[in-house]
């Protein structure tokens, strides 16, 4: 009688939720991935209705059951299904699935690695202003991957990135104009975008910033390649010591500045 009572509930629970929306069925899931609304934090469960929206065409839920099988997070690890999920948002417009489906593509993850098939969907989630998106696109175009080398496009992608805030897509944008790749060399604008990416803790960026710098500034001490100008040889050793040049520190000391 038990095991009757059991199956005709589970039946119930079955038939309900045939009745309920793919935003019904994945609201449901989001509670038990998050534990909110009375729900305990159950990955199993928020898996299990992730799947009965997705098979609705809700492309959130989509996304989120191929997040979960990429971590094998409530089922079991599977980067051909976290594909395929992916793929069935993205072609629904999921932004975040397009990102996800172009780095699956670029690294081979659950799919042949295809670097065109890489550019397509980063180029679709990029013109959808998605940082990341943004980035790997640069680094497609910088690298060559997919496409012939286009340094051009590449600063034009970390630039869009770098003013949304991205860490990276500012140290990549400041290294370009200090190096002149895909944009003319300006000095000025480059220790500003990695001054931008040092602020955030890139070390990277903090240490070419005191390197750029104090090379700067001994150029205009020096009047190497440029006019001498102690005034400004200062202003550039001044910044370079605030982000922990010793050599920056001592040349202010030589020139008898106070520190």
């Amino acid at each position: 009688m038990k095991k009757i009572l059991l199956l005709l509930y589970l039946s119930t629970l079955v038939s309900c939720n045939a009745f309920k929306s793919g935003e019904e069925l994945y609201a449901i899931g989001l509670d038990y991935l998050k534990g909110t609304n009375g729900q305990e934090q159950n990955m199993e469960k928020a898996a299990e209705y992730f799947k009965l929206a997705a098979d609705k065409d809700h492309a959130p839920a989509q996304f989120n059951l191929g997040y979960s099988y990429l971590e094998g997070q409530g089922v079991p690890q599977s980067n051909s299904e976290a594909v395929y999920w992916f793929r069935k948002a993205a072609e629904q417009q999921h932004t975040f699935a397009q990102y996800n489906l172009g780095y699956c593509y670029k690294e081979g993850i659950g799919v042949e690695q295809n670097y065109r098939e890489a550019i397509k969907w980063y180029t679709i989630a990029a013109t959808k202003n998605i940082p990341d998106a943004q980035v790997e696109l640069g680094n497609c175009f910088l690298h060559g991957l997919g496409t012939i080398p286009n340094p051009t496009e590449a600063a034009k992608w970390y630039k869009e990135a770098a003013e949304r805030g991205h860490m990276q897509a500012q140290y990549n944008l400041g290294v370009c104009y200090i190096i002149g790749q895909g944009v003319a060399i300006d000095y000025q604008l480059g220790l500003e975008w990695l001054s931008r990416a040092a602020a955030q803790g890139h070390v990277e960026a903090t240490r070419m910033v005191a390197e750029t710098a104090y090379n700067i500034a001994l150029s205009f001490e020096n009047g190497e390649e440029i006019s001498q100008d102690t005034e400004k040889a200062i202003q550039f050793y001044q910044v370079a010591a605030e982000y922990g040049s010793e050599e920056a520190q001592q040349a202010l000391s030589r020139l008898g500045v106070l520190q």
